[in-house]
């Protein structure tokens, strides 16, 4: 019995191998933490830049990996990392479940300074020209000087009310002078970046309890495109007002590319929409319900000749003209985030693992 249970282990063994060939796979928190910790819910994420990959877990480590892929070092978070971090020029900044902003040295590690706002939950921040922007859970928009850190104004979009909160708060996008938020209740407004003035805002979406704008926003020059679980719609930027609106119960975070929004209903179809006027052109069956019930959707990334579907443990390709996702790989683990960057896929698995696979 206990050479037939060595001979099947053995072989299983040969087999992940062999499938896992193509996957790079680089520990981003020290070995004791994997003993303590083996499933563990990733709120934060990872940060590109030309000096490499900076990483963010949510168990409170962090280290800056470059393009050869060589960890040029790694630290503990002062404070427990709540969202995907941002790099600009040579810093990086995330909030923290405690209610801290930290800005610190790419090169280094080392923390330049920290900002208390005290919410649990804060979007990854954007930045423009002095101004570092971010908004919390409560509905609170703060920007902060980047270099110190020091605070330039303070809005309050929503109060808290009684609707829920799914996914944390949305980054804000910020174009020329003007700052766009979405918020939880269902709000999208527009600031004056400078100032903190509001200068439109518009409830979008008015369901009770499923109206969380908290999918990533999507824009282009003159349209801004929020996403919420019970649908999308387009603004105009400069008036707020509604262009169109495409009721679906949204899956995953929708993508823009050349013109067209790619957005994934719950009942795995893939819906191709029109950006400019709201025409749904085409509602792809992608007939894999019963492979994907069980497996969390990261993200949806379309290709020039291809659109790539990360799940929580597959990479499925789809291409036009085609009934059916192709697999293209299985990973170990359990993914909880995902990215493409230049024809790589990078994952952040339960297990404090940032895993590398080349398309």
């Amino acid at each position: 019995m206990k050479k037939k249970f060595f001979l099947f282990w053995v072989v299983g063994a040969v087999l992940l191998s062999s499938s896992f060939g193509e996957i790079k796979r680089y520990p981003l928190v020290p070995e004791p933490a994997f003993r303590t910790k083996f499933h563990h819910r990733e709120r934060a994420g990872l940060a590109f830049a030309p000096e490499g990959i900076f990483a963010l877990t949510s168990r409170g480590w962090m280290s800056l990996i470059n393009p050869e892929g060589k960890i040029l070092w790694q630290k503990k978070s002062p404070c427990t990392p709540s969202a995907t971090p941002l790099i600009f020029k040579g810093k990086f900044f995330y909030p923290c479940q405690e209610g801290i902003m930290v800005c610190g040295e790419l090169e280094s590690g080392e923390e330049l300074w920290r900002f208390e706002f005290k919410d649990s939950s804060a979007s990854t921040p954007s930045v423009r020209e002095e101004f570092l922007v971010f908004q919390t859970g409560q509905g609170w928009v703060y920007a902060l000087n980047k270099d110190s850190g020091e605070l330039v104004w303070i809005q309050r979009l929503t109060a808290g009310g009684n609707r829920l909160s799914l996914l944390g708060a949305s980054q804000p996008v910020i174009d020329e002078n003007r700052v766009f938020i979405a918020s939880r209740s269902g709000v999208i407004a527009s600031f004056e970046l400078k100032t903190g003035e509001i200068l439109w805002k518009n409830e979008v979406f008015k369901d009770r309890w499923l109206s969380d704008l908290d999918y990533p926003l999507l824009s282009d020059s003159k349209t801004i495109y929020p996403v919420s679980p019970v649908g999308i719609c387009a603004l105009s930027k400069k008036t707020g007002k509604v262009f169109w609106s495409v009721k679906e119960p949204v899956l995953a975070p929708a993508k823009i590319s050349s013109g067209y929004i790619y957005l994934l209903n719950q009942d795995f179809e893939l819906l191709k929409i029109d950006a400019e006027v709201g025409l749904v052109e085409e509602r792809i069956d992608l007939r894999v319900k019963k492979k994907l019930a069980h497996q969390k959707i990261l993200g949806i990334f379309p290709r020039e000749r291809n659109i790539v579907f990360i799940t929580s443990s597959r990479i499925y390709s789809f291409e036009p003209g085609s009934e059916e996702l192709k697999l293209i790989k299985k990973y170990p683990g359990r993914g909880q985030k995902a990215w493409l960057e230049k024809g790589r896929i990078y994952l952040l698995s339960s297990k404090g693992y940032l895993l590398e696979v080349s398309l």
